[in-house]
């Protein structure tokens, strides 16, 4: 198939094409958008109680929650002036939803074992 330059294709061509392209992506993008919130996940699903454990995944949460806020930090740092910090805001909003989600999880395993 041999497609012709931009150049020669007409205008109005040009502009169909265009105008089809943009309500292909806006229909990919609704669709994207109607596939509902993910079900949480259940972290701890066919593992054993274990209080010893619990007590390490709470320690290993806060270290881990830690490791990935001063990761987050440094990134942004080396960023210079030219990142306004939206990136930096993301990662710290994704970390403490992923902190939160996995904090209830523990919690909900340490009412379990009472």
């Amino acid at each position: 198939m041999n497609i012709p330059p931009l150049e020669d294709i007409p205008f109005k061509y040009r502009v169909l094409l265009t105008f089809a392209l943009i309500v292909i992506i806006l229909l990919l993008l609704a669709l994207a958008g109607t596939a509902g919130p993910r079900p949480e996940p259940d972290l701890y699903a066919g593992v054993p109680l274990d209080q010893k454990l619990l007590e390490l995944d709470k320690r290993a949460l806060d270290e881990a929650y830690h490791t990935q806020v001063v990761f987050l930090f440094g990134v942004w740092l080396k960023g210079g002036e030219a990142d306004d910090g939206r990136r930096f805001a993301t990662g710290m909003r994704i970390a403490r939803r992923a902190y939160a989600l996995a904090a209830q999880e523990i919690e909900k395993r340490e009412q379990q074992q009472k």
